[in-house]
């Protein structure tokens, strides 16, 4: 192909990239800002009726207005994000279609006028991501607050936020480390209490999302942090208050909380809003309307009936490729047996008070009994090895992190202390933004006619 036919279509696709990219964020940054704004005053206003509160002084009338008043602006502009932000999605897709359609079919004809007999097809969707979007190796978005636009515009999970609220936009910000193991029933229980008894070290070890809005937050594992609170039922996401004895103690567990949203049957949704052991007893139980339910509680293990295997999700995403904890969380479900055993010597309460510190602090967090992650390792190394497969192998970087105190967390807010965000992104990306390398040309397929030429960025991804 040309080459000034190549450099005019990659220049053509980068500009309408940038465009698109530049658009959506200019909204989001608009709505963050005002919300952001809003929330800000809200939060001076309530710290002033804290003070006058503590003081013994009265709250005047000119403060209640204040507050309601920045309470209806909030509501006004959360609404006006649900309804606007698929609307702008839609816009977006629609226009970015039309122009990449526009642009092809001008590269067409200058390839026609060139060279007259070959078809130029780019492999990369119009639709996928290109600059400035960085891919982060990181759990959770450093800089953006969440907003209806990071929010994948699903009917299903529309009517969740109308159901849950803000909190539910949390979950366009976090990127987890999940596992998915297949087990069979006799198997499943054990693996289950394994996994959540020992998910305090696998957050210690694991976390990777103490920057989030822009600054250090409270929390080392902010993906587990902030979601802990999403909605006010204790324990639908995260920590499990006990071992399960059984399957059926594990159902039971299940539909003891609030059914929030089903199917009705219409192509729409319904709002139980009462636990789902009550939906059973009023209309009869139905399988396919308690696996929905069960998808919408997050502890740290699940069993996923329809795929038949366990889901493992207390782990942020890792820095770079590394597989650590993917390595740590099939070797404890392959030693579950072994973990069993230990745990039964520490007891769940204190199970439980570690896993919470670890969500703080980290690594820093006080272990329950001295030597604690290095045996969950070495357990989990048990189990890898016990496949054959090399795989304890990956257990070696968090063995490093053991012996150093630190983990992945205080690394990324090291960065953000030295140089500030740009460190921070730079240090996370975990390869460079999608666009910006070279064309790779290859004659794929020849006929008597035309040959096929593809063409695409060396850098987007397969």
């Amino acid at each position: 192909m040309p080459p000034e036919v190549v450099a005019q279509s990659e220049q053509f696709r980068m500009q309408l990239d940038a465009h698109d990219a530049s658009q959506a964020t200019r909204m989001a940054r608009a709505w963050g800002d005002a919300t952001r704004s809003l929330e800000g005053e809200y939060e001076r206003v309530a710290q002033e009726i804290g003070d006058l509160r503590a003081r013994g002084l009265p709250v005047s009338r000119w403060h209640i207005t204040r507050m309601e008043r920045y309470q209806s602006l909030l509501r006004q502009i959360d609404a006006k994000q649900r309804e606007l932000a698929p609307v702008m999605v839609n816009e977006i897709d629609s226009a970015q279609a039309t122009l990449a359609r526009l642009g092809l079919e001008h590269s067409q004809a200058a390839l026609d006028f060139i060279a007259p007999g070959i078809v130029g097809q780019f492999d990369r969707p119009i639709t996928q991501p290109a600059a400035p979007v960085r891919v982060l190796a990181y759990g959770i978005q450093p800089r953006t607050t969440a907003t209806p636009a990071l929010m994948t515009p699903k009917r299903r999970y529309l009517e969740f936020h109308d159901v849950v609220g803000r909190s539910w936009l949390r979950f366009g910000l976090t990127a987890s480390d999940q596992l998915q193991c297949a087990l069979g029933r006799e198997e499943l229980v054990t693996a289950v209490n394994a996994v959540n008894a020992v998910s305090g070290a696998t957050i210690a070890l694991s976390a990777n999302s103490g920057v989030y809005g822009g600054r250090i937050g409270a929390f080392a594992s902010g993906r587990e942090g902030l979601m802990r609170g999403m909605v006010p039922e204790p324990h639908r996401h995260g920590s499990v208050p006990r071992a399960f004895a059984d399957e059926l103690d594990y159902v039971r567990w299940v539909a003891g909380f609030t059914c929030l949203v089903l199917p009705d049957g219409r192509g729409g949704f319904r709002r139980p809003g009462i636990p789902y052991r009550e939906l059973a007893a009023r209309e009869g139980p139905v399988f396919e309307d308690f696996s929905y339910h069960e998808h919408y509680l997050w502890p740290s293990a699940r069993p996923r009936s329809r795929l038949g295997t366990l889901e493992v999700r207390p782990a942020c995403q890792q820095p770079g490729a590394s597989m650590s904890v993917c390595a740590l969380s099939l070797g404890i479900v392959e030693a579950r047996e072994r973990v069993k055993e230990f745990v039964t010597q520490i007891g769940w309460p204190a199970l439980l008070a570690h896993r919470r510190h670890a969500v703080q602090l980290g690594m820093a967090a006080s272990e329950p009994i001295p030597g604690y992650l290095a045996t969950v390792l070495d357990l989990a190394d048990e189990g890898l090895r016990s496949r054959g497969l090399g795989e304890e192998l990956y257990l070696a970087e968090l063995r490093e992190r053991v012996d150093r105190r630190s983990g992945a967390a205080d690394e990324a807010r090291e960065h953000l202390r030295r140089g500030g965000m740009a460190a921070l992104l730079e240090a996370t990306s975990l390869e460079r933004p999608y666009g910006r390398g070279p064309l790779r040309i290859a004659l794929t397929g020849r006929s008597r006619s035309r040959p096929k030429v593809e063409a695409g960025p060396y850098d987007a991804p397969r």
